[in-house]
């Protein structure tokens, strides 16, 4: 003969645990306060995966080089540089850098390569 056993419930692991049953918006306020906002489950499971695999935003260096600058807390795993670096000057220097100094080049080869009868 089987014996009966009454249902495990959270009540019941509560009490065994000697601790109290939160309300039943308890935890969504909970995921609120440590998220920012209301995120589903699987929004709130991508998040501690992807902390989980990258480490915390804040302790990621911006990619520019010499920036001790750390990337902004809440930055998508796409980003790689800080708020100053991430600013439209900064993105478009080393372009400028690059286009300078081919320029210079041309006007070196010019110059060594110039007829001297023509000036």
């Amino acid at each position: 003969m089987q014996r009966h056993r009454e249902p495990v419930t959270v009540e019941w692991i509560a009490e065994a645990g000697g601790i109290s049953v939160a309300g039943p918006g308890a935890v969504e306020q909970g995921a609120i306060e440590l998220f920012g906002k209301d995120l589903s489950d699987s929004a709130i499971a991508y998040r501690m995966r992807r902390d989980r695999e990258l480490g915390d935003a804040s302790a990621r260096p911006c990619a520019e080089a010499g920036c001790p600058r750390a990337l902004p807390a809440a930055a998508s795993t796409r980003r790689r540089y800080c708020n100053f670096h991430l600013a439209p000057h900064s993105r478009i220097r080393p372009f400028r850098e690059r286009r300078r100094s081919a320029l210079r080049r041309r006007a070196a080869v010019r110059a060594a390569t110039a007829d001297p009868r023509r000036e």
